[in-house]
């Protein structure tokens, strides 16, 4: 998911935005839960707050597969509808 494309012009084009992280794996879920900010300061105030510039997504890896997380997941709000009704 964070490899890129290479332009016509040979150039490296990032495939997303943000950088995915695999959350199963320990060296990349500490990165993605500790993040790497900076203070800055806010316009017209004499604030300053952390932020973080890098956009990230965690990535988890289903042991089902797709089709079969579905629909267990299905199935339960199907009895948990039923249960309120």
């Amino acid at each position: 998911m964070n490899t890129g494309f290479t332009s016509p012009e040979g150039g490296d084009i990032p495939r997303m935005e943000l950088q995915a992280f695999n959350i199963e794996h320990d060296e990349e879920c500490h990165a993605f839960c500790h993040a790497a900010t900076k203070d800055l300061a806010v316009p017209g105030s004499d604030r300053v707050v952390p932020y973080d510039p890098l956009k990230r997504v965690g990535v988890g890896i289903s042991r089902l597969g797709t089709s079969r997380a579905t629909a267990v997941g299905a199935y339960a709000f199907a009895l948990a509808e039923l249960d309120r009704g």
